[in-house]
């Protein structure tokens, strides 16, 4: 299993779409500093990032698991999407559900100031540790490249985790098809700037520069990467080493899918965040023959050298 966090202290440029994959970590260059994203004394604050569908939701779902942990599925993307409105009812959901005290959510506010909010957030409800997850994402309406160079160059312990290109490809295929239907259609009405694929080649183009750029940026980044099979193969192993890791204490209560998560919510993948809790599994492993051939020879051309970094076969 790849050693699978750091915490990271310096900054880095902007990341290009698309880089040659790096075979070993190289110095990162300095940045100027635009904004000190720091959570407030006595909350322990640790991201988790990665492509989407490739176990970012599990993951900040079994840290829930743990005493004293509010975790929050992709905040700043809503930050971003929705207005403010919208932002106050999608905190009020998370106050409501886990019982917490209210924090004015501000209006117009940058990562800066939001980031306060969400700190400040943790410590008004007496919760030490603040648990983040965001989903890397490159160009169209959504791009947060600069978040997550923002993210690394703050004093927060950083959890990359991906997923072997295959399998994260037919989830996201499944997950994305409906975007070209009637319901994607309406949706885009209500959150403007829901991407739109042409068609599944489209689609499967976007996925896999961005599962590229991804590595590699984590790479540049000096961030050890957690390889989801690793995780739901051996959940009683990986996640104990990752929270000594980052810096928060493991409880086995985080393995119970029959234990409340009090303080979560958010955006994210719908199997976990709007379906009966389930106890850790590998079905959704080995799922490459589910892919057009076509696909998988695109997947392979993009992704395969930074694949073979992480020991995936193609």
């Amino acid at each position: 299993m790849h050693p699978p966090v750091r915490s990271s202290s310096a900054g880095i440029s902007a990341a290009p779409e698309r880089v040659e994959p790096q075979s070993a970590p190289v110095q990162r260059p300095a940045r100027p500093e635009s904004g000190s994203m720091s959570p407030p004394t006595g909350v322990k604050t640790v991201f988790i990032v990665g492509p989407p569908r490739s176990g970012t939701t599990l993951l900040s779902y079994l840290l829930a698991g743990g005493k004293g942990a509010l975790s929050l599925s992709e905040p700043f993307l809503a930050h971003t999407i929705y207005p403010h409105w919208r932002l106050r009812w999608f905190f009020a959901r998370i106050r409501k559900a886990g019982g917490l005290r209210k924090v004015p959510v501000p209006r117009n506010s940058d990562h800066d100031r939001f980031m306060e909010f969400l700190s400040e957030l943790a410590k008004t409800n007496g919760l030490p540790y603040l648990v983040i997850k965001e989903t890397y994402r490159l160009g169209r309406e959504w791009a947060n490249t600069e978040l997550m160079d923002r993210i690394t160059s703050g004093p927060y312990a950083t959890v990359p985790i991906t997923r072997h290109p295959y399998d994260a490809a037919v989830s996201t295929l499944r997950f994305c098809r409906w975007w070209r239907g009637i319901p994607g259609r309406l949706a885009r009405c209500w959150v403007h700037g829901l991407p739109l694929f042409a068609d599944d080649t489209d689609l499967m183009q976007y996925f896999a520069e961005n599962w590229t750029a991804f590595v590699d940026w984590a790479q540049r980044s000096r961030l050890n990467i957690v390889r989801y099979e690793d995780l739901v193969s051996k959940p009683q192993e990986s996640l104990p080493d990752l929270c000594q890791d980052c810096g928060l204490p493991y409880q086995e209560q985080m393995l119970d899918h029959s234990h409340r998560r009090t303080a979560f919510g958010g955006l994210g993948a719908p199997e976990v965040m709007n379906r009966p809790p389930k106890p850790v599994n590998t079905r959704s492993v080995g799922r490459a023959k589910q892919l057009p051939a076509e696909h998988r020879d695109l997947i392979k051309a993009v992704c395969g050298e930074a694949a073979a970094a992480l020991d995936y076969p193609m």
